[in-house]
């Protein structure tokens, strides 16, 4: 017997909250930022986003996370990618308890071969975790 469930929107019995999910996760934050023109290509629960510098950039939160123990993980690339591999980390030389708070995440872009330097083109953050 097949069964079909066809709905446009799911709330919880209030009519109003998101559904609680269980036994499952869902990305609490994410941001596909362009760095060569500053602008935000897509985002959840992202207020603003700031450049500090070459492939060097902020998220903050619309939502604080409970605490800073969430999992950022993220992808970075440029138009200009002349075969470089690159991946986000927090910033070399930063402490971790401002490059993470509940409140943002603050992200480089690094490069396997270091002779190439370039703003992001492809900028993307994700974060899970609970939300405060």
């Amino acid at each position: 017997m097949t069964s079909v469930l066809n709905v446009d929107e799911i709330a919880a019995k209030n009519g109003t909250s998101p559904v609680t999910l269980t036994k499952q996760s869902a990305a609490k934050a994410w941001v596909n930022f362009d760095q060569s023109d500053n602008g935000v290509d897509g985002s959840l629960n992202i207020s603003s986003v700031g450049d500090n510098g070459v492939a060097d950039i902020t998220a903050n939160f619309s939502n604080s996370l409970s605490d800073d123990a969430y999992a950022p993980s993220g992808f970075a690339g440029f138009a200009a990618s002349y075969g470089q591999t690159l991946w986000v980390s927090g910033p070399a030389n930063v402490a971790i308890g401002s490059w993470k708070t509940s409140g943002l995440l603050r992200a480089q872009a690094s490069y396997a071969n270091a002779t190439q330097n370039s703003d992001v083109d492809d900028f993307n953050l994700i974060c899970n975790g609970d939300l405060a």
